[in-house]
């Protein structure tokens, strides 16, 4: 326990070039969306449904899309189709046993996806925190584990909390894939949700109050963006309809926080992957490396929707959020591997 609570982690270099403003970009859209919503704008169907699907191409896919980028670059291998072969060839069984069990077990593997979601939004979250705070106060693996459970809770539990119908109705749309009678059944009843609720807030508090011990005394300005940040999620995810709120976080936070994190590792580049300033070539590159297996994920969203039957009760969003999620599982174990790299986790 002793080792949860003392500071551990030196911290990481921080290179020259955009960090903080890293940060701020994805401030701007949720900010503007949450101060719309809270000012009367009603949203339509067209609006909330619009940056879910703009990340098929703005961040959101493309941001997985240099996976195997990232894995030649661990090995410190040559783009070649042997070595592409040896990385793709886990990365593509894993997809395969996710989707498999989507076929088995539809509930288990819905709710598989939101606790994945959770981590991985989570773990997202941290490092950022990390790598784009000069010496940031998340110095405990303890503090580190609780900020991963409460910035992954705000999208994936805040909604349920907040908006348990619409929560309910994705849910039975992504599972409606591979089960045709998928209900909204398993949204646990209003007792339920108000003792999550009084759980959640209770954890967020303690993320904040144990941030604040390590922050006021070394650095004041890390554990403000920390707070600020926290609040601005836990209204956004409170007062912005559920599709609305996810398609502007993933495009705008999650996403393009991780693209950050691959231009200052200069993805691409042979070699170890150290810290670098983000410079125009690399942005050319990376962005030329996310195009054809971007192309590829979109082809799998569209084949499975002319597979579907013409009389399968499945809208397009839930083919492309079950889509994300079979991309979502190898993309862990990707970004797990940066994360072990970098020292997230391990002194």
């Amino acid at each position: 326990m002793a080792s949860l609570l003392t500071p551990q982690f030196p911290a990481l270099p921080i290179s020259s070039g955009p960090s903080l403003a890293s940060l701020w970009i994805g401030w701007i859209p949720l900010g503007l969306v949450l101060a719309l919503t809270l000012g009367g704008l009603t949203w339509t169907t067209a609006w909330i449904y619009l940056p879910l699907f703009a990340s098929g191409v703005l961040f959101g896919m493309p941001h997985g899309a240099l996976d195997h980028i990232v894995l030649l670059q661990q090995r410190q291998a040559s783009f070649t189709a042997s070595a592409l072969g040896r990385v793709l060839l886990p990365y593509l069984a894993l997809m395969g046993v996710y989707a498999l069990a989507w076929w088995l077990f539809p509930l288990a593997a819905f709710v598989f996806f939101i606790l994945m979601t959770w981590f991985h939004w989570g773990q997202g979250d941290v490092q950022a925190q990390i790598m784009l705070v000069p010496e940031t106060h998340l110095q405990s693996r303890g503090l580190r584990v609780l900020t991963l459970i409460v910035r992954g809770g705000f999208p994936m539990l805040v909604p349920l909390l907040a908006f348990p119908e619409v929560y309910g109705e994705v849910g039975a749309a992504v599972m409606a894939v591979t089960e045709p009678e998928a209900s909204a059944a398993f949204i646990p009843s209003a007792e339920v949700r108000s003792i999550l609720a009084v759980a959640f807030g209770g954890l967020v508090l303690t993320q904040l109050a144990w941030g604040a011990m390590y922050g006021w005394l070394s650095n004041r300005m890390a554990w403000l963006i920390d707070a600020g940040e926290t609040v601005l999620l836990a209204l956004f995810f409170a007062f912005i309809h559920p599709v609305l709120a996810i398609g502007v976080y993933f495009c705008c936070w999650h996403a393009l926080r991780h693209i950050v994190r691959l231009l200052k590792t200069d993805i691409g580049r042979p070699g170890p992957p150290p810290y670098a300033a983000i410079r125009a070539r690399t942005i050319r590159r990376t962005a030329l490396h996310a195009v054809p297996t971007t192309l590829a994920a979109l082809l799998m969203v569209a084949g499975l929707y002319a597979w579907m039957p013409s009389d399968a009760a499945v809208d397009v969003a839930g083919i492309y959020l079950f889509i994300i999620s079979v991309l979502t599982f190898p993309h862990v174990w990707v970004v797990c591997r940066m994360d072990r790299d970098e020292g997230i986790w391990h002194a």
